[in-house]
This record gives C-alpha cells, structure tokens and sequence, in this order.
C-alpha cells in the first residue's frame, strides 16, 4: 500500500486531486491536511511515500510558503530524505529555493488539469530512493550499546525471547528484543513482517511464491509466509 500526503488548503482542489490520485490504484491511500499542523502529525504517524504540498496555505499573510517549510521539516527526517515532493504553486521565486534545498520531484503550476496532477504522481511512484548505507540500527547487549549497519541484515527471527539478526557471515543474537521492537527500531518502510517471528529486509529479496507462501532472498535463502502475513506482503511489496 502507497501512502499520498496531499497538503493543500482549498477544499475543492483537495478533494478533485484525492479522487483522481485514488483512481490511480487500489493500493493507495490518500491522507489529506489542509494545514501545516496537521500535516506534521500525518507524517509522523505514516510512512509517506510521495507528498504533494501547495506552498502558499495563507493567502492572508503576505509572502506565506508554509508548503515550503513543511518541506524543509520534512527533509530533516532521514525516512524522508529522498521521498518525491510534488510542489503545487503559481510562483516563480521559490522554485529556484527549493530545487537546491529541498530536491523537489516536479511542480503542478496554477492552474493545472488532473491529467497533468496524475502523470506526475505516477512517475513519483516509481520512483526508487537511494538506499542510505549507513544507516544503522542501535540494540542493547550485556550493557553494550550495538550499532548495526541495516543494509548488512537480510532478516530477523525470534526464538524463546532472542531476537537473531541474521548478518551476511554470523548470527547477531539480542536477548529479550522482540519483533515489534527491531522494526521500530529498524524504521518504516525497510523491513516486512512476514510471520509471527520473522521479519526480511525488502531490498533482498529475490522473489515471492504466494502460492507456495515462501519468500526467496538474494542468497537462496527461503523464509516461510505466515498465512495471516499474505495479505500484508500483497499490499506492501507486490503492489509496489
């Protein structure tokens, strides 16, 4: 599932471009905010996977760009480093700003058709963001604070209140770490659930058989699929 941030403060432009994103797939989810505020909660509760933000949401206070400055808060976050920003605007100064500072995806300038609105969602949507890799997990060991590297850890299991982490060469075993622990831990959006103990990071794996309910890493590996587990793997990798 594809989770679409619309942040603009004109309802009637709100609703036209939620119903011709949703129209795009059955495997998007539309989150809308008309205000700054309420666009910060949204992304901080969801993984956000495009964002489409109109710079000006208050007309009545000059030289507003709050879109702008959500963007900036955005960018700070490393799970939003590379996510496609789609700018809505009738200006021309801040475009300059915020291709060098923000590395916005493209812009839908004033007035604009849904045609255009949804050839540029769907070219943000295959998009692929560049993997971070340094970016590292910390776990507590014996009192011993543990920085792994998340793009060397192919996948998680847990076994009588151990969690593996199973690394290209070794087995990293952390005591009384659980699934739901790691993933938070881990970030959104790096690793799938995939049964009741076992969680893959998505950038190994080799190919998925639903039928048989397996997943094939990179390596040959295969991990089974927990029949609870499918219809998540469905929405989050195969739609993808």
């Amino acid at each position: 599932m594809k989770n679409i941030l619309i942040l603009e403060d004109k309802e009637k432009t709100l609703t036209a471009l939620e119903q011709a994103v949703r129209e795009i797939s059955g495997h998007i989810c539309v989150h809308k905010a008309t205000t700054y505020e309420h666009a910060c909660k949204i992304a901080f509760l969801h993984q956000i996977d495009v964002f489409i933000l109109d710079i000006i949401l208050t007309t009545k206070v000059p030289g507003d760009i709050s879109g702008i400055l959500f963007a900036e808060q955005v960018r700070k976050h490393e799970n939003y480093l590379f996510t496609p920003i789609i700018f809505i605007t009738a200006l021309s100064d801040p475009k300059l700003h915020a291709y060098r500072r923000i590395h916005s995806f493209g812009y839908l300038e004033k007035p604009f058709s849904m045609h255009e609105a949804v050839e540029l969602v769907e070219a943000a949507l295959k998009y692929s963001p560049p993997v971070n890799q340094n970016q590292v997990v910390y776990m507590r060991k014996d009192g011993i604070l543990i920085a792994v590297k998340i793009n060397d850890i192919q996948y998680v299991t847990t076994n009588n209140h151990i969690l593996d982490i199973h690394l290209q060469n070794e087995i990293l075993k952390i005591p009384y770490m659980t699934i739901k622990q790691f993933l938070k831990s881990a970030g959104k959006g790096r690793f799938i659930q995939c049964s009741r103990n076992t969680a893959v990071n998505k950038y190994g794996i080799h190919s998925i058989d639903m039928t048989n309910k397996y997943i094939r890493l990179s390596n040959g590996i295969q991990l089974e699929i927990g029949i609870s587990f499918c219809k998540k793997i469905s929405q989050e990798i195969l739609s993808e």
